[in-house]
């Protein structure tokens, strides 16, 4: 039992003395470990995330057509306004003929300026689209004063009734008290037997009638006219309406813009390009429009399928180069009212038991 016990003692003194190498253990855990590969995975997975993104923003970006991307629908209107301002500069040295393009070419610019926002609303933010049509508005105005400053009109004259005597100088006097100095006599004998009042110069009850050669890729305006009835038998290039009250308008196809601004109580009945209203109430379209009819700052307004027709309006639409299969009548857009789910309340469809059927 003593021999056991000292074996057993000098073995374990040998151990002692003896440098025991112990196993290279891993410093990560398990757990460590198993965390770094999770980690690891997790980023290959986002990495791969992000770049299906990335492909699939590339292809709707390749499928966006040029004409639906804002950015570029911003920047080629800013382009295309800044050429119609260069346009209205520096006019005081043209010639006549030379001012009359410019004019004429800055107005059919501008006009195709409109028709390009009104293709574009769907694909710009309702912002935009009023910022833009803002700046529309405020070239057509310098272009106007433009055109009254340097090309005044002359007005359209009425049908010439004989007049003999005492009628005839009188009505020359009323018509000089209200600016038309600048006019000859003969000028001012086709002009009108209309009553008129002194201070506004409202035309009352007259039915006003052109024809082709007074129309045709002309640039025509009429305004102050009360319970009238005007009539244009041709294509016009653009025709300005503005301070018509319960008056009946008709004209052949509008080759470009119909601009409508403060009428009441009236019926236009028309082809065009593209519509443009402002400030009218309590009126009534009969239309063909190939782009959208836009209106802002209206109510009450009553929209159906032009019907009117006339000898010889088949050559004027032919003349204007509208598309006669094309009408988008009952598409307008209401710059007050950017509710795209419903309809605004300032403008609805004539019903067929409201509608005229026939202008004779």
């Amino acid at each position: 039992m003593y021999c056991f016990k000292a074996f057993k003692l000098k073995n374990v003194e040998k151990f002692k003395r003896q440098k025991v190498s112990l196993p290279d253990f891993p410093v990560e855990t398990r757990a460590n470990k198993m965390a770094a590969e999770w980690k690891e995975k997790l980023e290959r997975r986002q990495e791969a995330r992000l770049l299906e993104l990335e492909r699939k923003k590339q292809e709707r970006a390749e499928q966006i057509r040029p004409e639906e991307n804002p950015e570029l629908l911003l920047s080629t209107f800013v382009t295309e306004k800044a050429t119609i301002e260069k346009m209205l500069c520096d006019l005081n040295s043209l010639e006549r003929t030379a001012l009359r393009e410019r004019l004429d070419d800055a107005t059919k610019m501008l006009q195709k300026l409109q028709k390009f926002l009104s293709d574009s609303f769907t694909f710009l933010p309702s912002y935009d689209v009023k910022n833009m049509q803002a700046e529309i508005n405020k070239v057509q105005l310098e272009l106007n004063d433009k055109r009254s400053n340097f090309m005044p009109k002359k007005k359209f004259a009425f049908s010439k009734k004989k007049q003999t005597g005492e009628t005839a100088e009188r009505q020359e006097m009323n018509l000089n008290k209200v600016g038309d100095q600048d006019c000859t006599k003969n000028e001012l004998a086709e002009r009108t037997d209309a009553s008129s009042t002194k201070e506004t110069n409202v035309i009352i009850g007259e039915k006003i009638t052109r024809h082709e050669n007074d129309l045709l890729e002309k640039d025509v305006s009429f305004s102050n006219l009360k319970d009238c009835t005007l009539t244009l038998y041709g294509s016009p290039l653009a025709l300005h309406l503005e301070k018509l009250e319960s008056c009946r308008v008709f004209c052949g196809p509008v080759s470009g813009s119909v601009f409508i601004n403060d009428c009441k109580d009236c019926i236009f009945v028309f082809p065009c390009q593209q519509l443009r209203v402002h400030n009218t109430v309590k009126s009534q379209f009969y239309l063909h429009v190939t782009s959208r009819a836009i209106v802002e700052d209206c109510h009450d307004l009553g929209f159906a399928q032009f019907n009117w027709k006339y000898d010889g309006m088949i050559g004027h639409f032919e003349a204007s180069r509208l598309d006669r299969t094309k009408n988008n009548w009952q598409l307008v857009d209401d710059f007050n009212w950017l509710k795209t789910e419903q309809q605004s309340p300032n403008w609805y469809i004539i019903s067929d038991e409201s509608k005229v059927i026939s202008w004779n």
